[in-house]
């Protein structure tokens, strides 16, 4: 406590005002002096990085520029990017062809064969995107990158792009794809024409479920599954996936009931031995039926590791169409029908009956790795 005895009110307010001033003129040298140090630390990075980039390899900094480029839009548009940064980036990435080798229907008919032309011999992705108000016409785009479709290793087409009075001139063109290796179909028309592909290295396809669809060597695959002529039933379903001996990774996504289209009484069996993921997803509805349970029954599935089901509610339907004990039969005959599995996912709109019985033989069985989710619906 300080000795007030000495002091009067007179001099100690003037003495505290004199030491406020002074704190206040040092703050205000402190952020002044701060800002200087800003600016400088930022002036010394940029320089520092202009000196390293001068001192870097030519070798040093194409490595550099292909670690950015990834063959979404975005990596589109790197190359684009970094050739306009100077005359030395402009040079280097030139001589870079996987730079160029991302092409879509969005880029200008000029920037299109500039980039085919510098991407020179690379593997090309070609991507088909939404509606925008600036696209190459399918009548010049879908010729220009068909004369290059052997180096084809992405095809995302995302949009019905190319739709006219007579058709789709890429599901109508016959082609010989031998370094494609993930196809990506959203379009309404391409899957049903794939009949007229070769895709002899194909290891990744998302896509409808056709008939007619030909490929021995996929890795991944996500099929939409649909109710009508044309499409695919669940005994070619079986075919289809058996043949794929390296199959990793499976998802089946239900947009109706499917059935079996063969009236043959011999059922063929699947036994996907290398499946490590299996997902099923029931889309607006809960389309299980005799036909679904033979399918289950016929599916052996000895070595996966993750299960993933989804059942997404339809307004259209009352509560009662939605009793899951039937769906979780199939899905889970006996005590231990996944000896390997790691982890269980179930996510579920609430407005699913699920039976107390069936929740309760689930949880005993899975209780280790099950992630149980019931969704709110919005």
């Amino acid at each position: 406590m300080p000795n007030l005895s000495g002091l009067t009110w007179t001099n100690t307010y003037r003495a505290l005002r004199g030491q406020k001033a002074i704190q206040a003129r040092l703050l205000q040298e402190m952020q002044m002096v701060e800002a200087k140090i800003s600016f400088l630390q930022m002036s010394c990075n940029k320089l520092a990085l202009r000196r390293g980039l001068h001192l870097l390899p030519d070798e040093i900094l194409a490595q550099i520029f292909e670690a950015g480029y990834t063959s979404d839009l975005k990596g589109n548009r790197f190359a684009l990017t970094i050739s306009h940064v100077n005359r030395r980036f402009r040079h280097i990435s030139l001589r870079i062809p996987h730079l160029w080798s991302t092409v879509t229907n969005y880029q200008s008919i000029s920037e299109l064969g500039e980039f085919l032309a510098r991407s020179k011999q690379a593997g090309l992705s070609v991507r088909i995107s939404e509606q925008r108000a600036t696209m190459a016409p399918a009548d010049i785009f879908i010729p220009l990158v068909t004369q290059h479709s052997d180096r084809w290793v992405e095809l995302v087409h995302e949009y019905n792009y190319d739709m006219s009075a007579d058709g789709s001139l890429l599901s109508r063109s016959v082609l010989y794809l031998p370094n494609l290796k993930r196809l990506i179909d959203y379009s309404e028309y391409l899957s049903t024409k794939l009949y007229n592909w070769t895709i002899p290295s194909l290891a990744n396809y998302e896509g409808d479920f056709f008939h007619g669809i030909s490929v021995m060597t996929l890795v991944s695959c996500t099929l939409d599954l649909w109710d009508g002529q044309g499409y695919g039933g669940l005994d070619g379903l079986l075919l289809f996936i058996s043949t794929n001996h390296s199959l990793r990774y499976l998802s089946l996504d239900f947009h109706g009931f499917i059935s079996y289209t063969s009236i043959s009484q011999v059922d063929a069996k699947a036994v996907l031995s290398s499946l490590e993921t299996f997902s099923v997803h029931f889309a607006g509805g809960y389309y299980v039926d005799n036909d679904f349970e033979r399918f289950m029954t016929n599916l052996s599935l000895p070595n996966i590791t993750q299960f993933s089901l989804q059942l997404v509610f339809d307004a259209t339907c009352g509560p009662e169409d939605y009793d899951t004990d039937r769906l979780f039969t199939a899905l889970f005959r006996g005590q231990n029908p996944y000896p390997t599995l790691d982890r269980l996912d179930i996510i579920i709109d609430a407005f699913y009956v699920f039976p107390g019985k069936q929740l309760g033989r689930l949880l005993k069985s899975f209780l280790r790795y099950v992630a149980f989710t019931l969704k709110r619906q919005e």
